[in-house]
């Protein structure tokens, strides 16, 4: 409670200046709202500035790293393709080159023999001596030169025909492989040979 001293003339203020304290207080209030409301638009406004550097900023960054991502994927693009027309290359150059092997080879395979000479001599006579009576221990037909020897020798002598051509066959073709893997590596890496 208020003692009666103090109210009697808070009571007669607040009659006199009542009004023109309310009146106050209330464009009080209104200033200080409008200051609040002003400051907050121009917080609100520089946010929007900022902001909208910061966007431009990015935009700016994003597009030029869209630029570089889009020349990578095309020079990776292009490699690709640089790739594969080499590998396309190669391998029509090894097929072509197998093929034209292989003509080469059926033309050759009657070229390319191994033939031992058979010599008629006594049985049993060593090469260089005439006569060689002392050292006959068979009959020509027994000894293995001439008679039924000689298709034994002939067998061999296909056979080894047959290895050698297959050799060869062999080592043209792995030739052709090599050639085609060096070439399909040099877009790749470098190759010393």
């Amino acid at each position: 409670m208020i003692p009666v001293a103090i109210a009697k003339p808070l009571a007669g203020l607040a009659l006199k200046y009542g009004s023109k304290m309310l009146v106050g207080l209330v464009v009080s209030l209104f200033l200080i709202g409008v200051y609040i409301y002003h400051r907050n638009q121009i917080l609100d406004e520089g946010k929007a500035i900022e902001r909208a550097d910061w966007l431009e900023k990015e935009a700016k960054e994003r597009s030029a790293l869209e630029k570089e991502l889009s020349a990578a994927i095309s020079r990776v693009a292009k490699q690709n393709e640089d790739n594969d027309i080499n590998t396309i290359k190669v391998q029509n150059e090894k097929d072509a080159e197998i093929d034209r092997l292989r003509n080469v080879l059926a033309d050759n395979a009657k070229r390319v023999r191994i033939s031992a000479k058979q010599e008629n001599c006594a049985a049993g006579t060593l090469r260089g001596q005439a006569g060689g009576a002392e050292f006959a221990s068979e009959s020509p037909g027994e000894s293995g030169v001439g008679g039924a020897g000689a298709s034994n020798q002939s067998l061999d002598e296909n056979q080894i025909n047959k290895l050698t051509y297959g050799l060869w066959i062999e080592r043209e073709e792995l030739k052709v492989h090599l050639k085609a893997c060096t070439q399909k590596l040099k877009t790749l890496v470098t190759v010393a040979e």
